[in-house]
């Protein structure tokens, strides 16, 4: 079993983080939905060895890192992991979006 982008969404929905999850369900993005589109889009990537976290994975924490090394007082948030995730559009996160025909732009925005 690998981890990418894509299952950090499943999270956010499925923990209900406020914010995070509100941006998600305001694009109608559901559990459930979210659910159905990501086994597809994980045909033909390449898993870690042993299974793992994705590299892309590993980048989404790295830039959330890295915005919270901005600002010294700011904690890493689920908002802040979700938006380092929406930033490459070729990532598990946002090609799970686009088979649920959710805009990531519009869900960044809603992050504040």
């Amino acid at each position: 079993m690998r981890l990418g982008s894509e299952h950090l969404l499943l999270g956010i929905l499925r923990g209900g983080d406020g914010v995070a999850a509100a941006a998600l369900r305001a694009e109608g993005v559901t559990l459930e939905a979210a659910r159905l589109a990501v086994a597809p889009t994980l045909v033909g990537e390449e898993a870690p060895p042993n299974g793992g976290i994705t590299a892309y994975a590993r980048l989404v924490f790295h830039e959330a890192l890295k915005a919270a090394a901005g600002d010294p007082g700011h904690v890493i948030g689920v908002a802040d992991l979700l938006r380092a995730a929406l930033r490459d559009r070729r990532g598990g996160a946002c090609r799970t979006l686009a088979a649920l025909s959710a805009d990531p732009d519009a869900i960044t925005a809603r992050l504040g």
